[in-house]
């Protein structure tokens, strides 16, 4: 995603939410289910320019199986984020 494209508004196996905040524009993300977000909840557009890439909704068996590749000692929470960027 570049940087003054939009984001997705949909989310697979997720919900995605459009609020015009003083900011900029709001967008809110949520898994639905069995699924965990992977990056960020929620991201910012503003002056063109979102603050951060888009998460993704992740099963239990995507999980597991990133886990398995993440470094020892790696925090997971900053390996995913990695992994969705």
């Amino acid at each position: 995603l570049g940087k003054d494209q939009q984001p997705a508004r949909h989310l697979e196996a997720g919900e995605v939410f459009l609020e015009e905040a003083e900011q900029g524009l709001l967008v809110q993300f949520r898994c639905g289910g069995d699924y965990r977000l992977a990056g960020p909840a929620a991201i910012i557009c503003r002056n063109r320019t979102w603050t951060q890439e888009p998460p993704v909704c992740l099963d239990r068996h995507q999980l597991a199986e990133l886990r398995s590749v993440a470094e020892p000692g790696e925090q997971f929470e900053t390996f995913l984020l990695s992994y969705v960027s």
